[in-house]
């Protein structure tokens, strides 16, 4: 292969990649709120048990800007699929554990869904809230060799008073994603 070539190779090579990377994230644009939104393409769940109860979590990080590309936000919103009606929740503190070391506890007010929910045994709603990234989270789980999200709910006996899910490989992978995506707005 002549030098030419290889650098043609090496040019295509790099936009598959970089357009296989995009692929991946989806973008959302909203006009009359002057706004886009980046996610990752696929949401990955994990599920946490505790006695009689079985939660289910999607945690997706994602990226906003204004469509002038100014204000540049991160944030991650968590929709937790429960089992049973009463067991759901508006207000409960989350903790990120990463590598190991876990971070203050942040109180949020969570929506409930229940419309989402199948209303079976295994399924009665969704609640969900959103985490805006003012600690770095989502670049701290990007770089993380594992991680874990703990929800404290309030006014419950123990050990219905909190849940806690290991994040996955694949939500471990989303972050990473968004926070690529984040910083390559920046630039």
């Amino acid at each position: 292969m002549t030098s030419i070539e290889s650098l043609l190779f090496l040019v295509l090579a790099c936009s598959a990649l970089a357009q296989k990377g995009q692929d991946a994230i989806v973008e959302t644009r909203n006009a009359p709120m002057g706004t886009t939104i980046f996610t990752p393409k696929s949401v990955h769940e994990v599920e946490s048990t505790g006695r009689l109860f079985i939660y289910k979590m999607k945690l997706t990080p994602l990226v906003s800007q204004n469509l002038d590309g100014t204000d540049r936000k991160m944030g991650i919103l968590v929709a937790v699929t429960y089992s049973q009606r009463d067991v759901r929740f508006t207000d409960a503190a989350v903790v990120f554990v990463v590598d190991g070391r876990p971070s203050e506890q942040i109180q949020l007010q969570w929506s409930i869904d229940s419309s989402r929910g199948t209303g079976g045994m295994f399924e009665a709603g969704v609640v969900e809230t959103t985490i805006q990234d003012q600690a770095g989270f989502v670049h701290k789980l990007a770089v993380a060799r594992g991680a874990s999200l703990s929800i404290l709910i309030p006014g419950r006996p123990r050990p219905l008073d909190q849940t806690s899910f290991k994040l996955s490989r694949e939500q471990l992978k989303d972050c990473r994603l968004m926070a690529d995506k984040y910083d390559a707005l920046g630039r």
